[in-house]
């Protein structure tokens, strides 16, 4: 009686970290992205946050040249894009398997989504944007498609109040947060992409 006794507490126990373990492991179509489990401070900080949170966003601030940003040591994989200007961002995905779509935005008509203005196409990897040639001016619109449950899409254009601060709008505001706040900028350094290639053109002429 002893011994079904203990076997019947052992089975207990196993289930019970059996669960535990189905519990903590993200599901396949639904796995956080490593930077933004670093930023946001670890994998249980990152996997239980809002569900609903698409991406991580922070105003980075530029050099004096205006021709590179340093990032937070969280930040280990990522695509820069230049679109020009005087502004740097950095959106963070918060599953694995997002895909950031940039377009040009027509001054003139605020908005426009064609191949042609198309600037580039990132999957996976943390954004790292120059944009917006003047200030408060937002130059680029970024798409941004996520699929866990289901397939969402929500477009964020990137600009800043006139104290300076990144604006997120208050419809986005349950898909995107702003880090900005007591952000460490103590890790890799992101160059302009268009700073690199004039850099290993001119080591070539040499």
């Amino acid at each position: 009686m002893k011994l079904i006794r203990k076997i019947l507490a052992l089975t207990g126990i196993l289930c019970l970290m059996l669960s535990a373990t189905a519990l903590a492991l993200p599901r396949a179509y639904e796995q956080v992205g490593a930077d933004y489990q670093r930023l946001l401070g670890g994998w249980n900080a990152a996997y239980f946050s809002n569900p609903d949170i698409i991406c991580a966003v922070a105003k980075l601030h530029i050099n004096a040249k205006g021709d590179y940003v340093r990032l937070p040591q969280a930040v280990k994989n990522f695509a820069v894009v230049d679109a020009g200007g005087s502004e740097a961002y950095l959106i963070v995905p918060r599953i694995k398997d997002t895909t950031f779509t940039l377009y040009k935005l027509d001054s003139a008509e605020g908005e426009a989504k064609d191949s042609q203005k198309r600037l580039a196409k990132v999957k996976g990897d943390t954004l790292v944007l120059f944009c917006n040639e003047k200030q408060l001016a937002a130059e680029v619109s970024i798409e941004m498609r996520v699929q866990n449950h289901d397939t969402r899409i929500v477009t964020y254009t990137p600009a800043v109040s006139q104290d300076g601060s990144l604006l997120v709008p208050e419809k986005q505001q349950a898909f995107i947060i702003d880090v900005s706040k007591n952000l460490k900028t103590d890790g890799k350094i992101a160059y302009r992409k268009d700073k690199i290639n004039n850099l290993i053109n001119r080591y070539l002429k040499k």
